[in-house]
């Protein structure tokens, strides 16, 4: 018993790796096998909650960058209406976007079945949408098929995971 409680008074949310010597197969051995699987399980929500808050930073990251780089053009863009209004509109979409990625992120957090918003939207548009993103953040290095055709699937989500791929590209 002596090196059990020894052990356990080194574990913390920084030692999350010690687990207690099982010295016997009676009671005593069995609380110990108890107490180290709930370690593991602690030991994995801290590393599933720095997984969540790695991808909610990621994922948030370039709507936010889009939307500086839209502001910087609104600053010397004010006697052009077209471009203003195109960048308030894109302002505006980058906005809803980050809304919902959001709420899918609290959707993950819960461990709740995502609703997602299915439907047919065009290849084209999806790709004008990641070209223009990255124009608009100085991004030399992309070129972007223009495809053709449409798809069925949740347009929002379709457009963050080809962001995470081209950004993950760029790095």
């Amino acid at each position: 018993i002596s090196d059990i409680v020894e052990k356990g008074r080194l574990i913390d949310e920084n030692n999350l790796d010690i687990r207690l010597p099982k010295k016997s197969d009676d009671e005593i051995g069995e609380l110990v096998d108890v107490i180290n699987k709930s370690i593991e399980k602690i030991q994995k929500s801290y590393k599933n909650q720095k997984n969540f808050n790695h991808n909610a930073s990621h994922e948030l990251k370039t709507p936010l960058a889009i939307m500086k780089g839209y502001t910087e053009i609104l600053k010397w863009c004010k006697n052009d209406n077209n471009l203003f209004n195109e960048s308030l509109e894109n302002i505006n979409d980058e906005i809803d976007n980050m809304k919902n990625i959001v709420e899918k992120l609290l959707y993950l957090s819960k461990s709740d079945k995502m609703d997602l918003t299915i439907s047919y939207f065009s290849v084209k548009n999806l790709f004008n949408k990641l070209y223009n993103d990255y124009k608009i953040l100085n991004i030399e290095k992309i070129e972007i098929a223009r495809g053709t055709g449409n798809i069925k699937g949740d347009f929002n989500l379709i457009l963050e995971v080809m962001r995470a791929w081209i950004d993950n590209a760029l790095k």
